[in-house]
């Protein structure tokens, strides 16, 4: 039996582990990290309004609505997008109407049509601190305002971020 060796933060694990076990897989959780809201002072502003919201973890949700809340409510037209099916199920439990791409990845984020319309303006993408720009390096198609709004940092064991400054 192949084990496989799960070090994301524990409550992401444990879900990734009951997946994973019901495929026949042994797992073995050793969460290297946690993850933290930023600090008032660590996070940006917030964003301009946008067309499009695109949300790249159920985390990020978690951690970002409470402050987006009331952008996303308060602007019409507004489409929400999450990257997977987690994502939209936590976006819906706080009454956020969403789509996901068939293909629950950047990529699939990048082929949606919603993101490659001449009528997009400005896109503003909420995730964690660190991680990939855009899958491949390609941006959302020309014109678009590519807002990355971090809102969570992951933390090692003993409380060192896992993404240095600068």
């Amino acid at each position: 039996m192949t084990t496989v060796v799960l070090t994301r933060a524990a409550s992401d694990s444990q879900r990734l582990a009951a997946l994973l076990g019901e495929q026949g897989f042994k797992t073995l959780c050793l969460p290297l990290m946690t993850l933290a809201p930023l600090t008032p002072q660590e996070r940006p502003d917030l964003p301009e309004p946008s067309d499009i919201w695109i949300f790249i973890s159920a985390n990020a949700v978690t951690f970002g609505l409470p402050l987006l809340a009331p952008l996303l409510h308060r602007e019409t037209g507004t489409t929400v997008v999450a990257v997977g099916a987690k994502t939209r199920e936590v976006l819906s439990q706080h009454d956020v109407a969403s789509i996901s791409p068939e293909r629950q990845d950047s990529e699939g984020l990048l082929a949606m049509p919603e993101l490659s319309g001449d009528c997009v303006e400005r896109v503003t993408i909420v995730k964690g601190e660190g991680g990939a720009r855009y899958s491949g390096g390609r941006a959302p198609s020309p014109g678009h305002l590519g807002e990355r709004i971090p809102l969570l940092s992951p933390v090692l064991a003993g409380g060192r971020s896992v993404c240095p400054e600068g």
